[in-house]
């Protein structure tokens, strides 16, 4: 669903003078309340299934004709229930009733990362249309004083920049050698000394020297926002703090992990769900004790916000309907090794 004219100025100018020393700030302005929820569920945007290279390429197009219409990753409910959440599943075409029914129900949301196209991301596709609402529906949930997380993960951080720049040139496509390419984060001053995940008041000093100084990070993507793009844009830098960057396999720069200044919302370009998951053959996936650790705690990092948020899901019929419970897993080739599966819906 698409801003009005009149909302997006509102918008920019309120960004304008709300956010505009974001990338100087001497802490976070995230203030979290006191836990409310030892329950959480989290709200999981699913991805749409066109083509035989979408992000469900492990089905051929005749099984997801008869399976469904759109899926994610298992690695995601993994590690969000491994945190101590409960996921359900967003249709990619959600209609406004059941995201605002859901607004009004779930604890935290997550956009997964994916393999969808230009045209996949366009503003009006149906994933980005969806993606929108829920991201404008936390905004305002938090602006009304509902604390309530959102986080991206590596096409998530990607929708993400976009539905705040407004603009798709802050994107460039096929544009890094990052795939399969796992490396230590590269943190920032303003992420030392402006991010909840990272900085001395907030993170545990242990993790941080472990992102910082070991191959923990897996990159598994083409796509994503340069630092320069990220400073250019005029909304970007005024919502985010750059909490980190990498170097891809060439040497060029990207956004890889950032963090919005004043909303609990956080995304990084990277896979925190796949090492403790994820086993497949020819995969530098890290699998080392600190690997674990650090990754898990960007898990549980997000699940402790949406412990503080104190909604609850009431209409059972829908949980029914929405829970990843209620879904077959169907293994990838090779799965029973790998680990590999993909959770299937037919809506």
């Amino acid at each position: 669903m698409f801003c009005s004219t009149l909302f997006l100025l509102l918008l920019v100018t309120t960004l304008t003078n709300t956010f505009a020393d974001c990338n100087a700030l001497q802490q976070s302005r995230v203030i979290p309340p006191e836990i409310a929820d030892a329950q959480p569920v989290i709200a999981v945007l699913s991805m749409p299934m066109t083509s035989d290279d979408s992000p469900c390429s492990t089905m051929t197009m005749s099984r997801r004709d008869e399976v469904s219409p759109s899926c994610f990753n298992a690695y995601y409910f993994q590690w969000l229930e491994a945190s101590g959440a409960r996921a359900i599943i967003v249709p990619y075409d959600a209609n406004s009733s059941i995201i605002n029914t859901l607004l009004d129900s779930v604890n935290g949301w997550l956009f997964t990362g994916g393999g969808l196209e230009v045209d996949g991301l366009a503003f009006n596709s149906s994933y980005m249309k969806t993606a929108m609402a829920i991201y404008n529906g936390v905004l305002a949930k938090n602006d009304a004083g509902i604390f309530i997380p959102l986080h991206g993960t590596c096409q998530g951080m990607q929708v993400l920049s976009l539905l705040t720049s407004m603009n798709q040139s802050v994107m460039q496509y096929d544009a890094f050698d990052s795939e399969n390419y796992t490396v230590p984060l590269d943190i920032t001053q303003d992420g030392h000394h402006s991010s909840r995940l990272f900085s001395a008041n907030f993170a545990p000093s242990d993790i941080v020297n472990v992102f910082m100084s070991e191959n923990v990070t897996l990159n598994l993507h083409h796509d994503g926002v340069t630092p320069d793009a990220f400073y250019e844009d005029p909304k970007l830098p005024l919502f985010y703090v750059l909490a980190s960057t990498n170097a891809d396999r060439m040497g060029k720069s990207f956004v890889s992990t950032m963090e919005a200044c004043s909303y609990p919302i956080t995304a990084t370009q990277w896979h925190p769900e796949r090492p403790a998951f994820e086993w497949k053959q020819g995969m530098n996936i890290p699998h080392s004790g600190d690997a674990i650790t650090a990754n898990a705690y960007i898990g549980q990092f997000f699940v402790s916000d949406a412990r503080r948020n104190n909604q609850s899901f009431t209409d059972l019929d829908l949980w029914s309907t929405l829970s990843v419970y209620s879904y077959p897993l169907i293994n990838a080739p090779g799965g029973a090794f790998t680990g590999s599966r993909w959770l299937v819906v037919d809506w």
